[in-house]
């Protein structure tokens, strides 16, 4: 019978998950958000906003930036991605599929990227994906799970 991990399991195996596969072994951060269109910041990184990053794939990504935006607006994004514990620094452009309402201060965007390094990317996207087999490895292990 399968069961879920309750927060023992979790607390248990938490040192293995650091060990396993590392507290920086891959990340992403958007720095800046600029339109295309009026050169304006729309987002960076500070003490009072984190640009969230929710989803991303093969050729979109979803974050949260502090402004409204229109569907349609080209913008630019300053990206670091850390790839085997080195920051590589990525510029991408794209355009704003959709943006929705969080609060007041926070929209959740999703941008269809259109010119980006798409090798760092592409390495980037395998490495989260190597990462992610690992963990599940790992928690299968745990819990006898063949």
């Amino acid at each position: 019978m399968r069961r879920g991990l309750d927060l023992g399991d979790m607390l248990a195996i938490a040192p293995k998950l650091a060990d396993n596969i590392g507290m920086d072994n891959v990340q992403i951060q958007i720095q800046k958000v600029y339109s295309l269109t009026s050169n304006m910041l729309l987002g960076a990184q500070s003490k009072e906003f984190t640009i969230e990053i929710t989803e991303f794939d093969e050729e979109r990504i979803s974050f949260q930036i502090p402004k409204m935006v229109g569907t349609g607006l080209l913008i630019s994004l300053e990206i670091v991605i850390v790839l085997a514990n080195q920051n590589v620094p990525m510029k991408a452009t794209g355009k704003i599929k959709s943006c929705e309402a969080l609060s007041s201060h926070a929209y959740l965007v999703l941008v269809e990227l259109h010119d980006f390094d798409a090798e760092v990317w592409s390495q980037f996207l395998l490495a989260r994906a190597q990462e992610q087999n690992r963990v599940q490895k790992l928690l299968k292990d745990i819990k006898g799970e063949e």
